[in-house]
């Protein structure tokens, strides 16, 4: 099942997300400078990563929230949040995601997007909550 989904990352988050997927078993995954679709509108990624068959990661939720929900079947989205704006870090960015790619290995995300969201309890701990629902809304 690993090896038969793929995921485009999005350029602003870091290139290591494709590498994490690949040494997971994800052989098709790709971080969007590296297709060369650097500074390139949102629309066209998107576009891009629903032609090639690949699940969207990224952290920008609003752009690309409101193009999937146009489009009446696609591979899956993945928005990656943080509640607290300095979490969005290398490391927080490697967190979330793992626990995006534990989920669609699960159950493959056709047509739904996951969100992943981190925050920090009251000890400074992180804390994760992966949510998935329907997109478009059925």
């Amino acid at each position: 099942m690993a090896a038969q989904l793929g995921f485009l990352i999005d350029e602003n988050l870091t290139p290591g997300l494709a590498l994490m997927a690949q040494t997971r078993g994800f052989s098709r995954a790709f971080h969007a400078p590296w297709v060369g679709l650097a500074n390139t509108k949102d629309s066209r990624i998107a576009a891009y990563a629903i032609a090639k068959d690949l699940i969207m990661v990224t952290n920008n939720l609003g752009h690309f929230r409101n193009i999937y929900r146009k489009k009446k079947l696609h591979p899956g989205l993945i928005l990656l949040a943080v509640l607290q704006s300095d979490l969005m870090d290398r490391e927080a960015q490697h967190y979330m995601f793992d626990a995006a790619l534990e989920s669609v290995a699960a159950n493959e995300p056709l047509n739904e997007a996951v969100l992943v969201e981190l925050s920090e309890n009251v000890e400074q701990d992180w804390e994760l909550t992966v949510t998935r629902f329907p997109l478009p809304k059925s």
